[in-house]
Formats: C-alpha cells, structure tokens, sequence
C-alpha cells in the first residue's frame, strides 16, 4: 500500500467515524511526507508487544 493511500484513508475515516475536518489539500504532501519518515523509523515495531494478556489489570478491581 502506498503512503498516499494511507493518508488518504486516515482522512476519510477521521471525518467519517469522529467528524474531524478534513485534512486541507494543501497539507496532504505534508502528512504524507509524516506517515512515510514514521515508517521509516520503525513506526510499526514492536506494537505486538503489548498483547491484552501482557498489560496489567485495571485499578480498582474493574
């Protein structure tokens, strides 16, 4: 998937599930350019190491 199409994505569900503004056309390159260097240094590692299991129990016996 190119970062485009994630951007692209990212926006329309923000506005559609949590009616955020949409992001201005102008500033797209520039989220784009954000989402890429986040890949870029190792965004996605390691985010399966907080499996539900692994994280303790909620204060106040909830």
């Amino acid at each position: 998937m190119e970062v485009a199409d994630l951007v692209t994505y990212f926006n329309e569900q923000l506005v559609a599930e949590y009616r955020y503004p949409e992001v201005p056309h102008a500033r797209m390159h520039d989220l784009a350019t954000y989402v890429e260097r986040g890949f870029g240094h190792g965004f996605t590692a390691g985010q399966d190491r907080h499996k539900p299991e692994t994280l303790p129990a909620p204060r106040g016996g909830q």
